[in-house]
């Protein structure tokens, strides 16, 4: 168990000081220690009095708590004398002490001064630049800066100052004003951490919602008609979207790319197996969608496939090198472009071809199977949620948002798929294309869509990437991706993506339904540490194998949700079953 020192005073009521960093300790699974600097009597109202330990007194909690339990970190907070800060530095000083979080408490929010100024120039010059870390609020950091921050710009020109002055990295709480809850974190030759709001998360899965491939799958969704083949889009997407959440809840919470989240349930090496499968299905995902894309676009323009291949992957490429948090702007207008082009689109399928055929279910689509093809788009997307959720400056609400909008614009396109396909009579793309008559715009919306999702895929799989070993640089592995994606859709046909999908749900749906008891209802996801967590590997593993043997029984709501439930209660019955045995 990892240890930690608080270095602060006492409050009465317990909302913060002492007790309110030995209960963030606890609750983190860390062993807390404590030096007292002073006692208050104190409540939510106000402070009545005070009373400081002495200097001696103070040397000597130190001593006792060094000589015996030696912390791994140390934490400080409102020490208000300058001889209680040389006493402090001194003991962390003589003791070799490490992982120092220095909270200046100088200055209240209100910009009411907490300690003299004798102690403020005690504080910079003694115990500032023992730290690894300051936490300033923005009045803390204008009197350490030596600045006034009013701007977004000017919190990291303060935070650069400070960095630069004490050789630490400086997390700077409040955000560009005074009230606003971001915060800035920079460290010591590198940028600060730049997170993703809740708008750029939507608008990123916009773009994955935006897909040939959507429209395609929605194409053979035909045979049942558009009544039944309403109902099994809109039942599959909702079991996708709710499992999306849970994934992509466990990333933002965890502030862990999707195949680092695995390492919780299944262990460091247990999860290189569904890392590798990652990649690979990524590989995969990625020339299905430069191929159809390529296809598409030749149906509007015949040029030749591989021509409009190559285009589309040096598009992906050059959306690669710009990366994800600093598409802002460039993002913003491909996404309103593919929101307009994306109705136009509608029109040209849905208005003017006349009224959609009264088809007969013929029975060569069940509609489990439908909506099982309805559940398998989200369900691909498992593996990779996170990865862009764990970016997001408000967790709770990207997550939501980045479903809600995903799983509402794919529903549009499976729709318009299978609309192009109830009226046209046909189920290839390049002919749909060629039968309702799209021109330039058209191609500009097969180009975009394709970029815009298969870009997901080519990061996503970069950064499982690094999971298998973190020599690799993401970055330059979903350039590879990319490249490799792009041959393989200009030499092989990938017509058909049904069985794929399927093996796609074979390995995630189960593996999901374990993070998901692990993570939400076990609440013991804490294998990162082990080589291998067995017990979820051999879970895992009934659920892949029981996904298969579902795909030749036909049940109303398809294959994926039955597989989770009945994996989710075996992982908590296994996990009982454990415990149990270890009590006896």
């Amino acid at each position: 168990m990892n240890t930690a020192l608080t270095i602060a005073g006492s409050d009465s009521s317990g909302g913060a000081g002492i007790q309110a960093d030995i209960k963030t300790m606890t609750a983190n699974g860390v062993y807390a220690m404590s030096a007292i600097t002073a006692l208050t009597a104190q409540n939510t109202t106000g402070v009545t009095d005070i009373m400081e330990v002495t200097p001696e007194f103070l040397a000597e909690e130190l001593d006792r708590i060094f000589t015996d339990i030696y912390p791994d970190a140390v934490k400080t907070g409102m020490v208000s004398s300058s001889a209680l800060i040389e006493t402090i530095a001194d003991k962390l000083t003589a003791y070799h002490a490490k992982n120092i979080v220095v909270d200046p408490v100088m200055v209240a929010t209100s910009g009411a001064k907490l300690i003299s100024d004798d102690a403020i120039g005690t504080l910079k010059t003694k115990l500032l630049p023992l730290a690894t870390v300051i936490t300033p609020n923005i009045p803390e950091a204008e009197v350490l800066s030596g600045m006034e921050i009013k701007t977004e710009a000017d919190m990291e020109k303060a935070a650069e100052i400070i960095c630069k002055t004490f050789g630490c990295a400086v997390l700077l709480k409040g955000g560009h004003q005074l009230n606003d809850a971001n915060d800035l974190l920079w460290q010591k030759d590198k940028e600060p951490e730049k997170k993703t709001s809740v708008f750029s998360n939507g608008l990123i899965w916009f773009g994955a919602g935006v897909s040939i491939a959507e429209i395609l799958t929605g194409t053979y969704f035909a045979p049942l008609g558009f009544g039944k083949a309403m109902a099994a889009i809109l039942l599959g997407h909702l079991i996708g979207g709710l499992m999306m959440f849970a994934a992509g809840m466990i990333g933002a919470r965890e502030r862990r790319s999707a195949m680092e989240t695995v390492k919780m349930s299944f262990g460091e090496k247990g999860s290189l197996l569904f890392a590798a499968l990652n990649v690979l299905q990524l590989v995969g995902w990625t020339a299905i969608m430069i191929y159809d894309g390529a296809l598409a676009a030749n149906g509007v323009i015949p040029v030749a496939n591989w021509f409009w291949a190559a285009i589309i992957g040096v598009l992906i490429i050059l959306w690669i090198l710009i990366g994800l948090t600093n598409l802002g702007k460039l993002n913003t207008i491909a996404m309103t472009a593919l929101f307009i082009l994306s109705l136009v689109l509608f029109k040209v399928i849905f208005i003017g071809n006349g009224a959609i055929p009264a088809i007969v279910d013929d029975g060569s689509l069940t509609f489990g199977a439908a909506v099982e093809l309805a559940v398998a788009m989200p369900l691909s997307w498992l593996p990779l949620i996170s990865d862009y959720t764990r970016e997001a400056e408000k967790p709770f609400a990207a997550t939501a948002v980045s479903v809600v909008v995903y799983s509402l614009v794919s529903i549009f396109m499976y729709v318009i798929g299978m609309g192009a396909a109830l009226i046209t009579g046909e189920y290839d793309i390049a002919q749909i294309m060629l039968k309702t008559g799209f021109g330039i715009v058209g191609l500009v919306i097969i180009i975009f869509s394709t970029v815009t999702t298969t870009f997901l895929d080519a990061y996503s799989a970069g950064v499982s990437s690094v999971s298998i070993s973190e020599k690799i640089n993401e970055k330059w592995a979903a350039i590879i991706v990319t490249v490799i994606g792009t041959v393989a859709a200009i030499v092989y046909p990938m017509d058909n993506i049904t069985n794929f999908l399927y093996l796609i749900g074979s390995v995630f749906a189960p593996m999901i339904a374990v993070q998901i008891a692990d993570y939400f209802i076990l609440k013991k996801a804490n294998a990162k540490d082990m080589a291998f967590q067995w017990r979820n590997l051999g879970v895992w593993l009934i659920g892949f194998v029981l996904y298969r043997v579902l795909m030749h029984i036909d049940t109303p709501v398809g294959n994926t949700l039955p597989d989770m439930v009945v994996t989710v209660i075996l992982c908590v019955i296994v996990e009982k079953v454990a415990e149990a045995v270890k009590k006896n």
